[in-house]
């Protein structure tokens, strides 16, 4: 919303007796102005900006022109507020609905700042959100980490038991082998002529 200040013409501050005044080319002047320039008696005047024609009696008075001088500093605190990075802590800036109500704000002025209001609340909601979604992120990252560490753990006791298993089943293979060779009976020995023992020798017999 246009929050206007004085008169361009005669830099009078808009009140109740200088009430702002709007004309074709889009100027705002206050209307005693307007009416010195009406009384110069033309069909048409100049606009003291531009210098656009316009007919003085087709200046149609500014809606709202009227409002309180504290609604006005109003409407430029509210707009403060949309060029900044507003916070939940900024709320206590915002005047109550007592306030406006005591003030006599309008319609227009107690909408707006109920409207900022909910603004407000929902910005720090999203940065809420955001602030807990990085908080999730970095906790993900942790657990992808420690699952990791646990597959690698697996991994590494798994291969141990591969070994020992197989360590254990060449030691009961070696065991069974040796168990059968000492339940295995004794074989007879073979002996040889040269194992026989020596015949006695007899004497020769003499003949007669």
């Amino acid at each position: 919303m246009l929050i206007l200040q004085s008169c361009p013409v005669c830099f009078e501050e808009f009140d109740a007796s200088r009430k702002p005044h709007t004309i074709t080319c889009g100027h705002v002047f206050c209307h005693p102005c307007l009416e010195a320039i009406n009384q110069s008696g033309l069909e048409s005047a100049k606009c003291p900006i531009c210098r656009t024609r316009f007919n003085p009696d087709s200046a149609r008075a500014v809606i709202g022109s009227d409002q309180p001088r504290q609604e006005a500093k109003l409407w430029e605190s509210l707009k403060g507020y949309t060029k900044g990075n507003c916070r939940t802590e900024q709320l206590p800036c915002l005047p109550s609905k007592e306030e406006l109500t005591r003030i006599g704000a309008s319609e227009g002025i107690c909408i707006a700042v109920d409207t900022m209001r909910m603004l407000l609340h929902a910005e720090n909601s999203s940065f809420e959100l955001e602030v807990k979604s990085q908080q999730l992120q970095v906790d993900r990252d942790i657990l992808s980490r420690r699952v990791a560490n646990l597959e690698y753990r697996l991994k590494q006791l798994q291969g141990a038991l591969i070994i020992n298993t197989s360590h254990n089943s060449m030691k009961g293979a070696t065991g069974q082998t040796e168990s059968y060779r000492s339940n295995e009976a004794p074989r007879p020995s073979i002996s040889s002529d040269d194992d026989d023992p020596p015949s006695p020798r007899t004497k020769p017999t003499v003949r007669q």
